[in-house]
This record gives structure tokens, sequence and C-alpha cells, in this order.
């Protein structure tokens, strides 16, 4: 069943441009930087978590082929180590926005368990995929969602 994610202020670091700034609260809706115009695959992943590693190279992909449709994937490290977060992603070759999460405030708010876990969220705040664990078919069913999505705000 979907449920709709509060867009109450949470205190993330934000990276820009291979640096980690002060931790500031910011609602779901504004994580990215710019605004989520029709939907959101969220990304919560950590540095020491093959799975999570494996997976964000197909996120990349994603971010890249629906971004001129208006997709905006946000991955969200639960590390402490902002250094340790930007050299994953610079050796990784993420370009998507990405925050660290290192109290764990966004993880429990968006009610996560395992890592990686990706959730598709609408505009609305309306969370409509949860993938968890990394699986053989958790790509498929995020593209699908995503992609269904943006059909509807076409």
């Amino acid at each position: 069943t979907p449920s709709k994610m509060d867009n109450r202020p949470i205190a993330v670091q934000k990276l820009t441009n291979g640096c980690a700034c002060v931790s500031k609260n910011l609602g779901l809706t504004e994580l990215s930087g710019r605004d989520m115009a029709n939907s959101a695959p969220i990304d919560v992943w950590a540095t020491s978590c093959a799975p999570c590693i494996k997976l964000m190279p197909a996120m990349q992909t994603l971010s890249t082929k629906y971004a001129a449709r208006g997709l905006v994937v946000l991955g969200v490290a639960v590390d402490d180590n902002p250094g340790l977060v930007q050299q994953r992603l610079r050796e990784l070759g993420i370009t998507y926005p990405n925050v660290i999460d290192a109290e764990g405030s966004l993880r429990g708010a968006l009610r996560v368990k395992e890592l990686p876990t990706t959730l598709v969220i609408d505009r609305a705040g309306i969370v409509r995929l949860v993938r968890a664990g990394g699986d053989a078919g958790d790509m498929e069913a995020i593209e699908q969602a995503a992609d269904a999505l943006l059909e509807e705000t076409k």
C-alpha cells in the first residue's frame, strides 16, 4: 500500500561540488537541491555495503537516461565520513545528488531497515515502490516504477 512521506525537516549533510556542507534541515523535496519534478528514486546506501556499491552504477544510468524527463535520483549515504563518501562517489562516477545521513534521521524517517533500499516517491510524496537488499530484479522494478510515474505526469 502506498504511504505518504511527510516533509518535516531532517538534518543531513548535503554534498556540493566535492565537499560536505554543514548539516542543514532539509525537507524531502529539498534534498536534491532542486524541485523533484516528477518522481524521485531515493537510494539509501553505505560505503561498506557491497550490494549498495554494485547497484549504484545502474542508478547512475537511470539518472542519466531519465534526467531530461524530470527524474531526480537522490543518494542517501548512511556513513559518518564525508571524505569516504566523496571518494566512493568519485570512484564509481556517480553524479546524481547525494546527502550524508550520519545520524540516521533520514534513514529512520524513510523506515529503512536493510541496505541498499531504494524508494520511488512521486511528486505528492507518495511512496510507490520500495526495494531492499540489492536483489537481481531490483533495478528493473525501480526503472519500471520511475517510468510509470513519468508517464503519469506527461
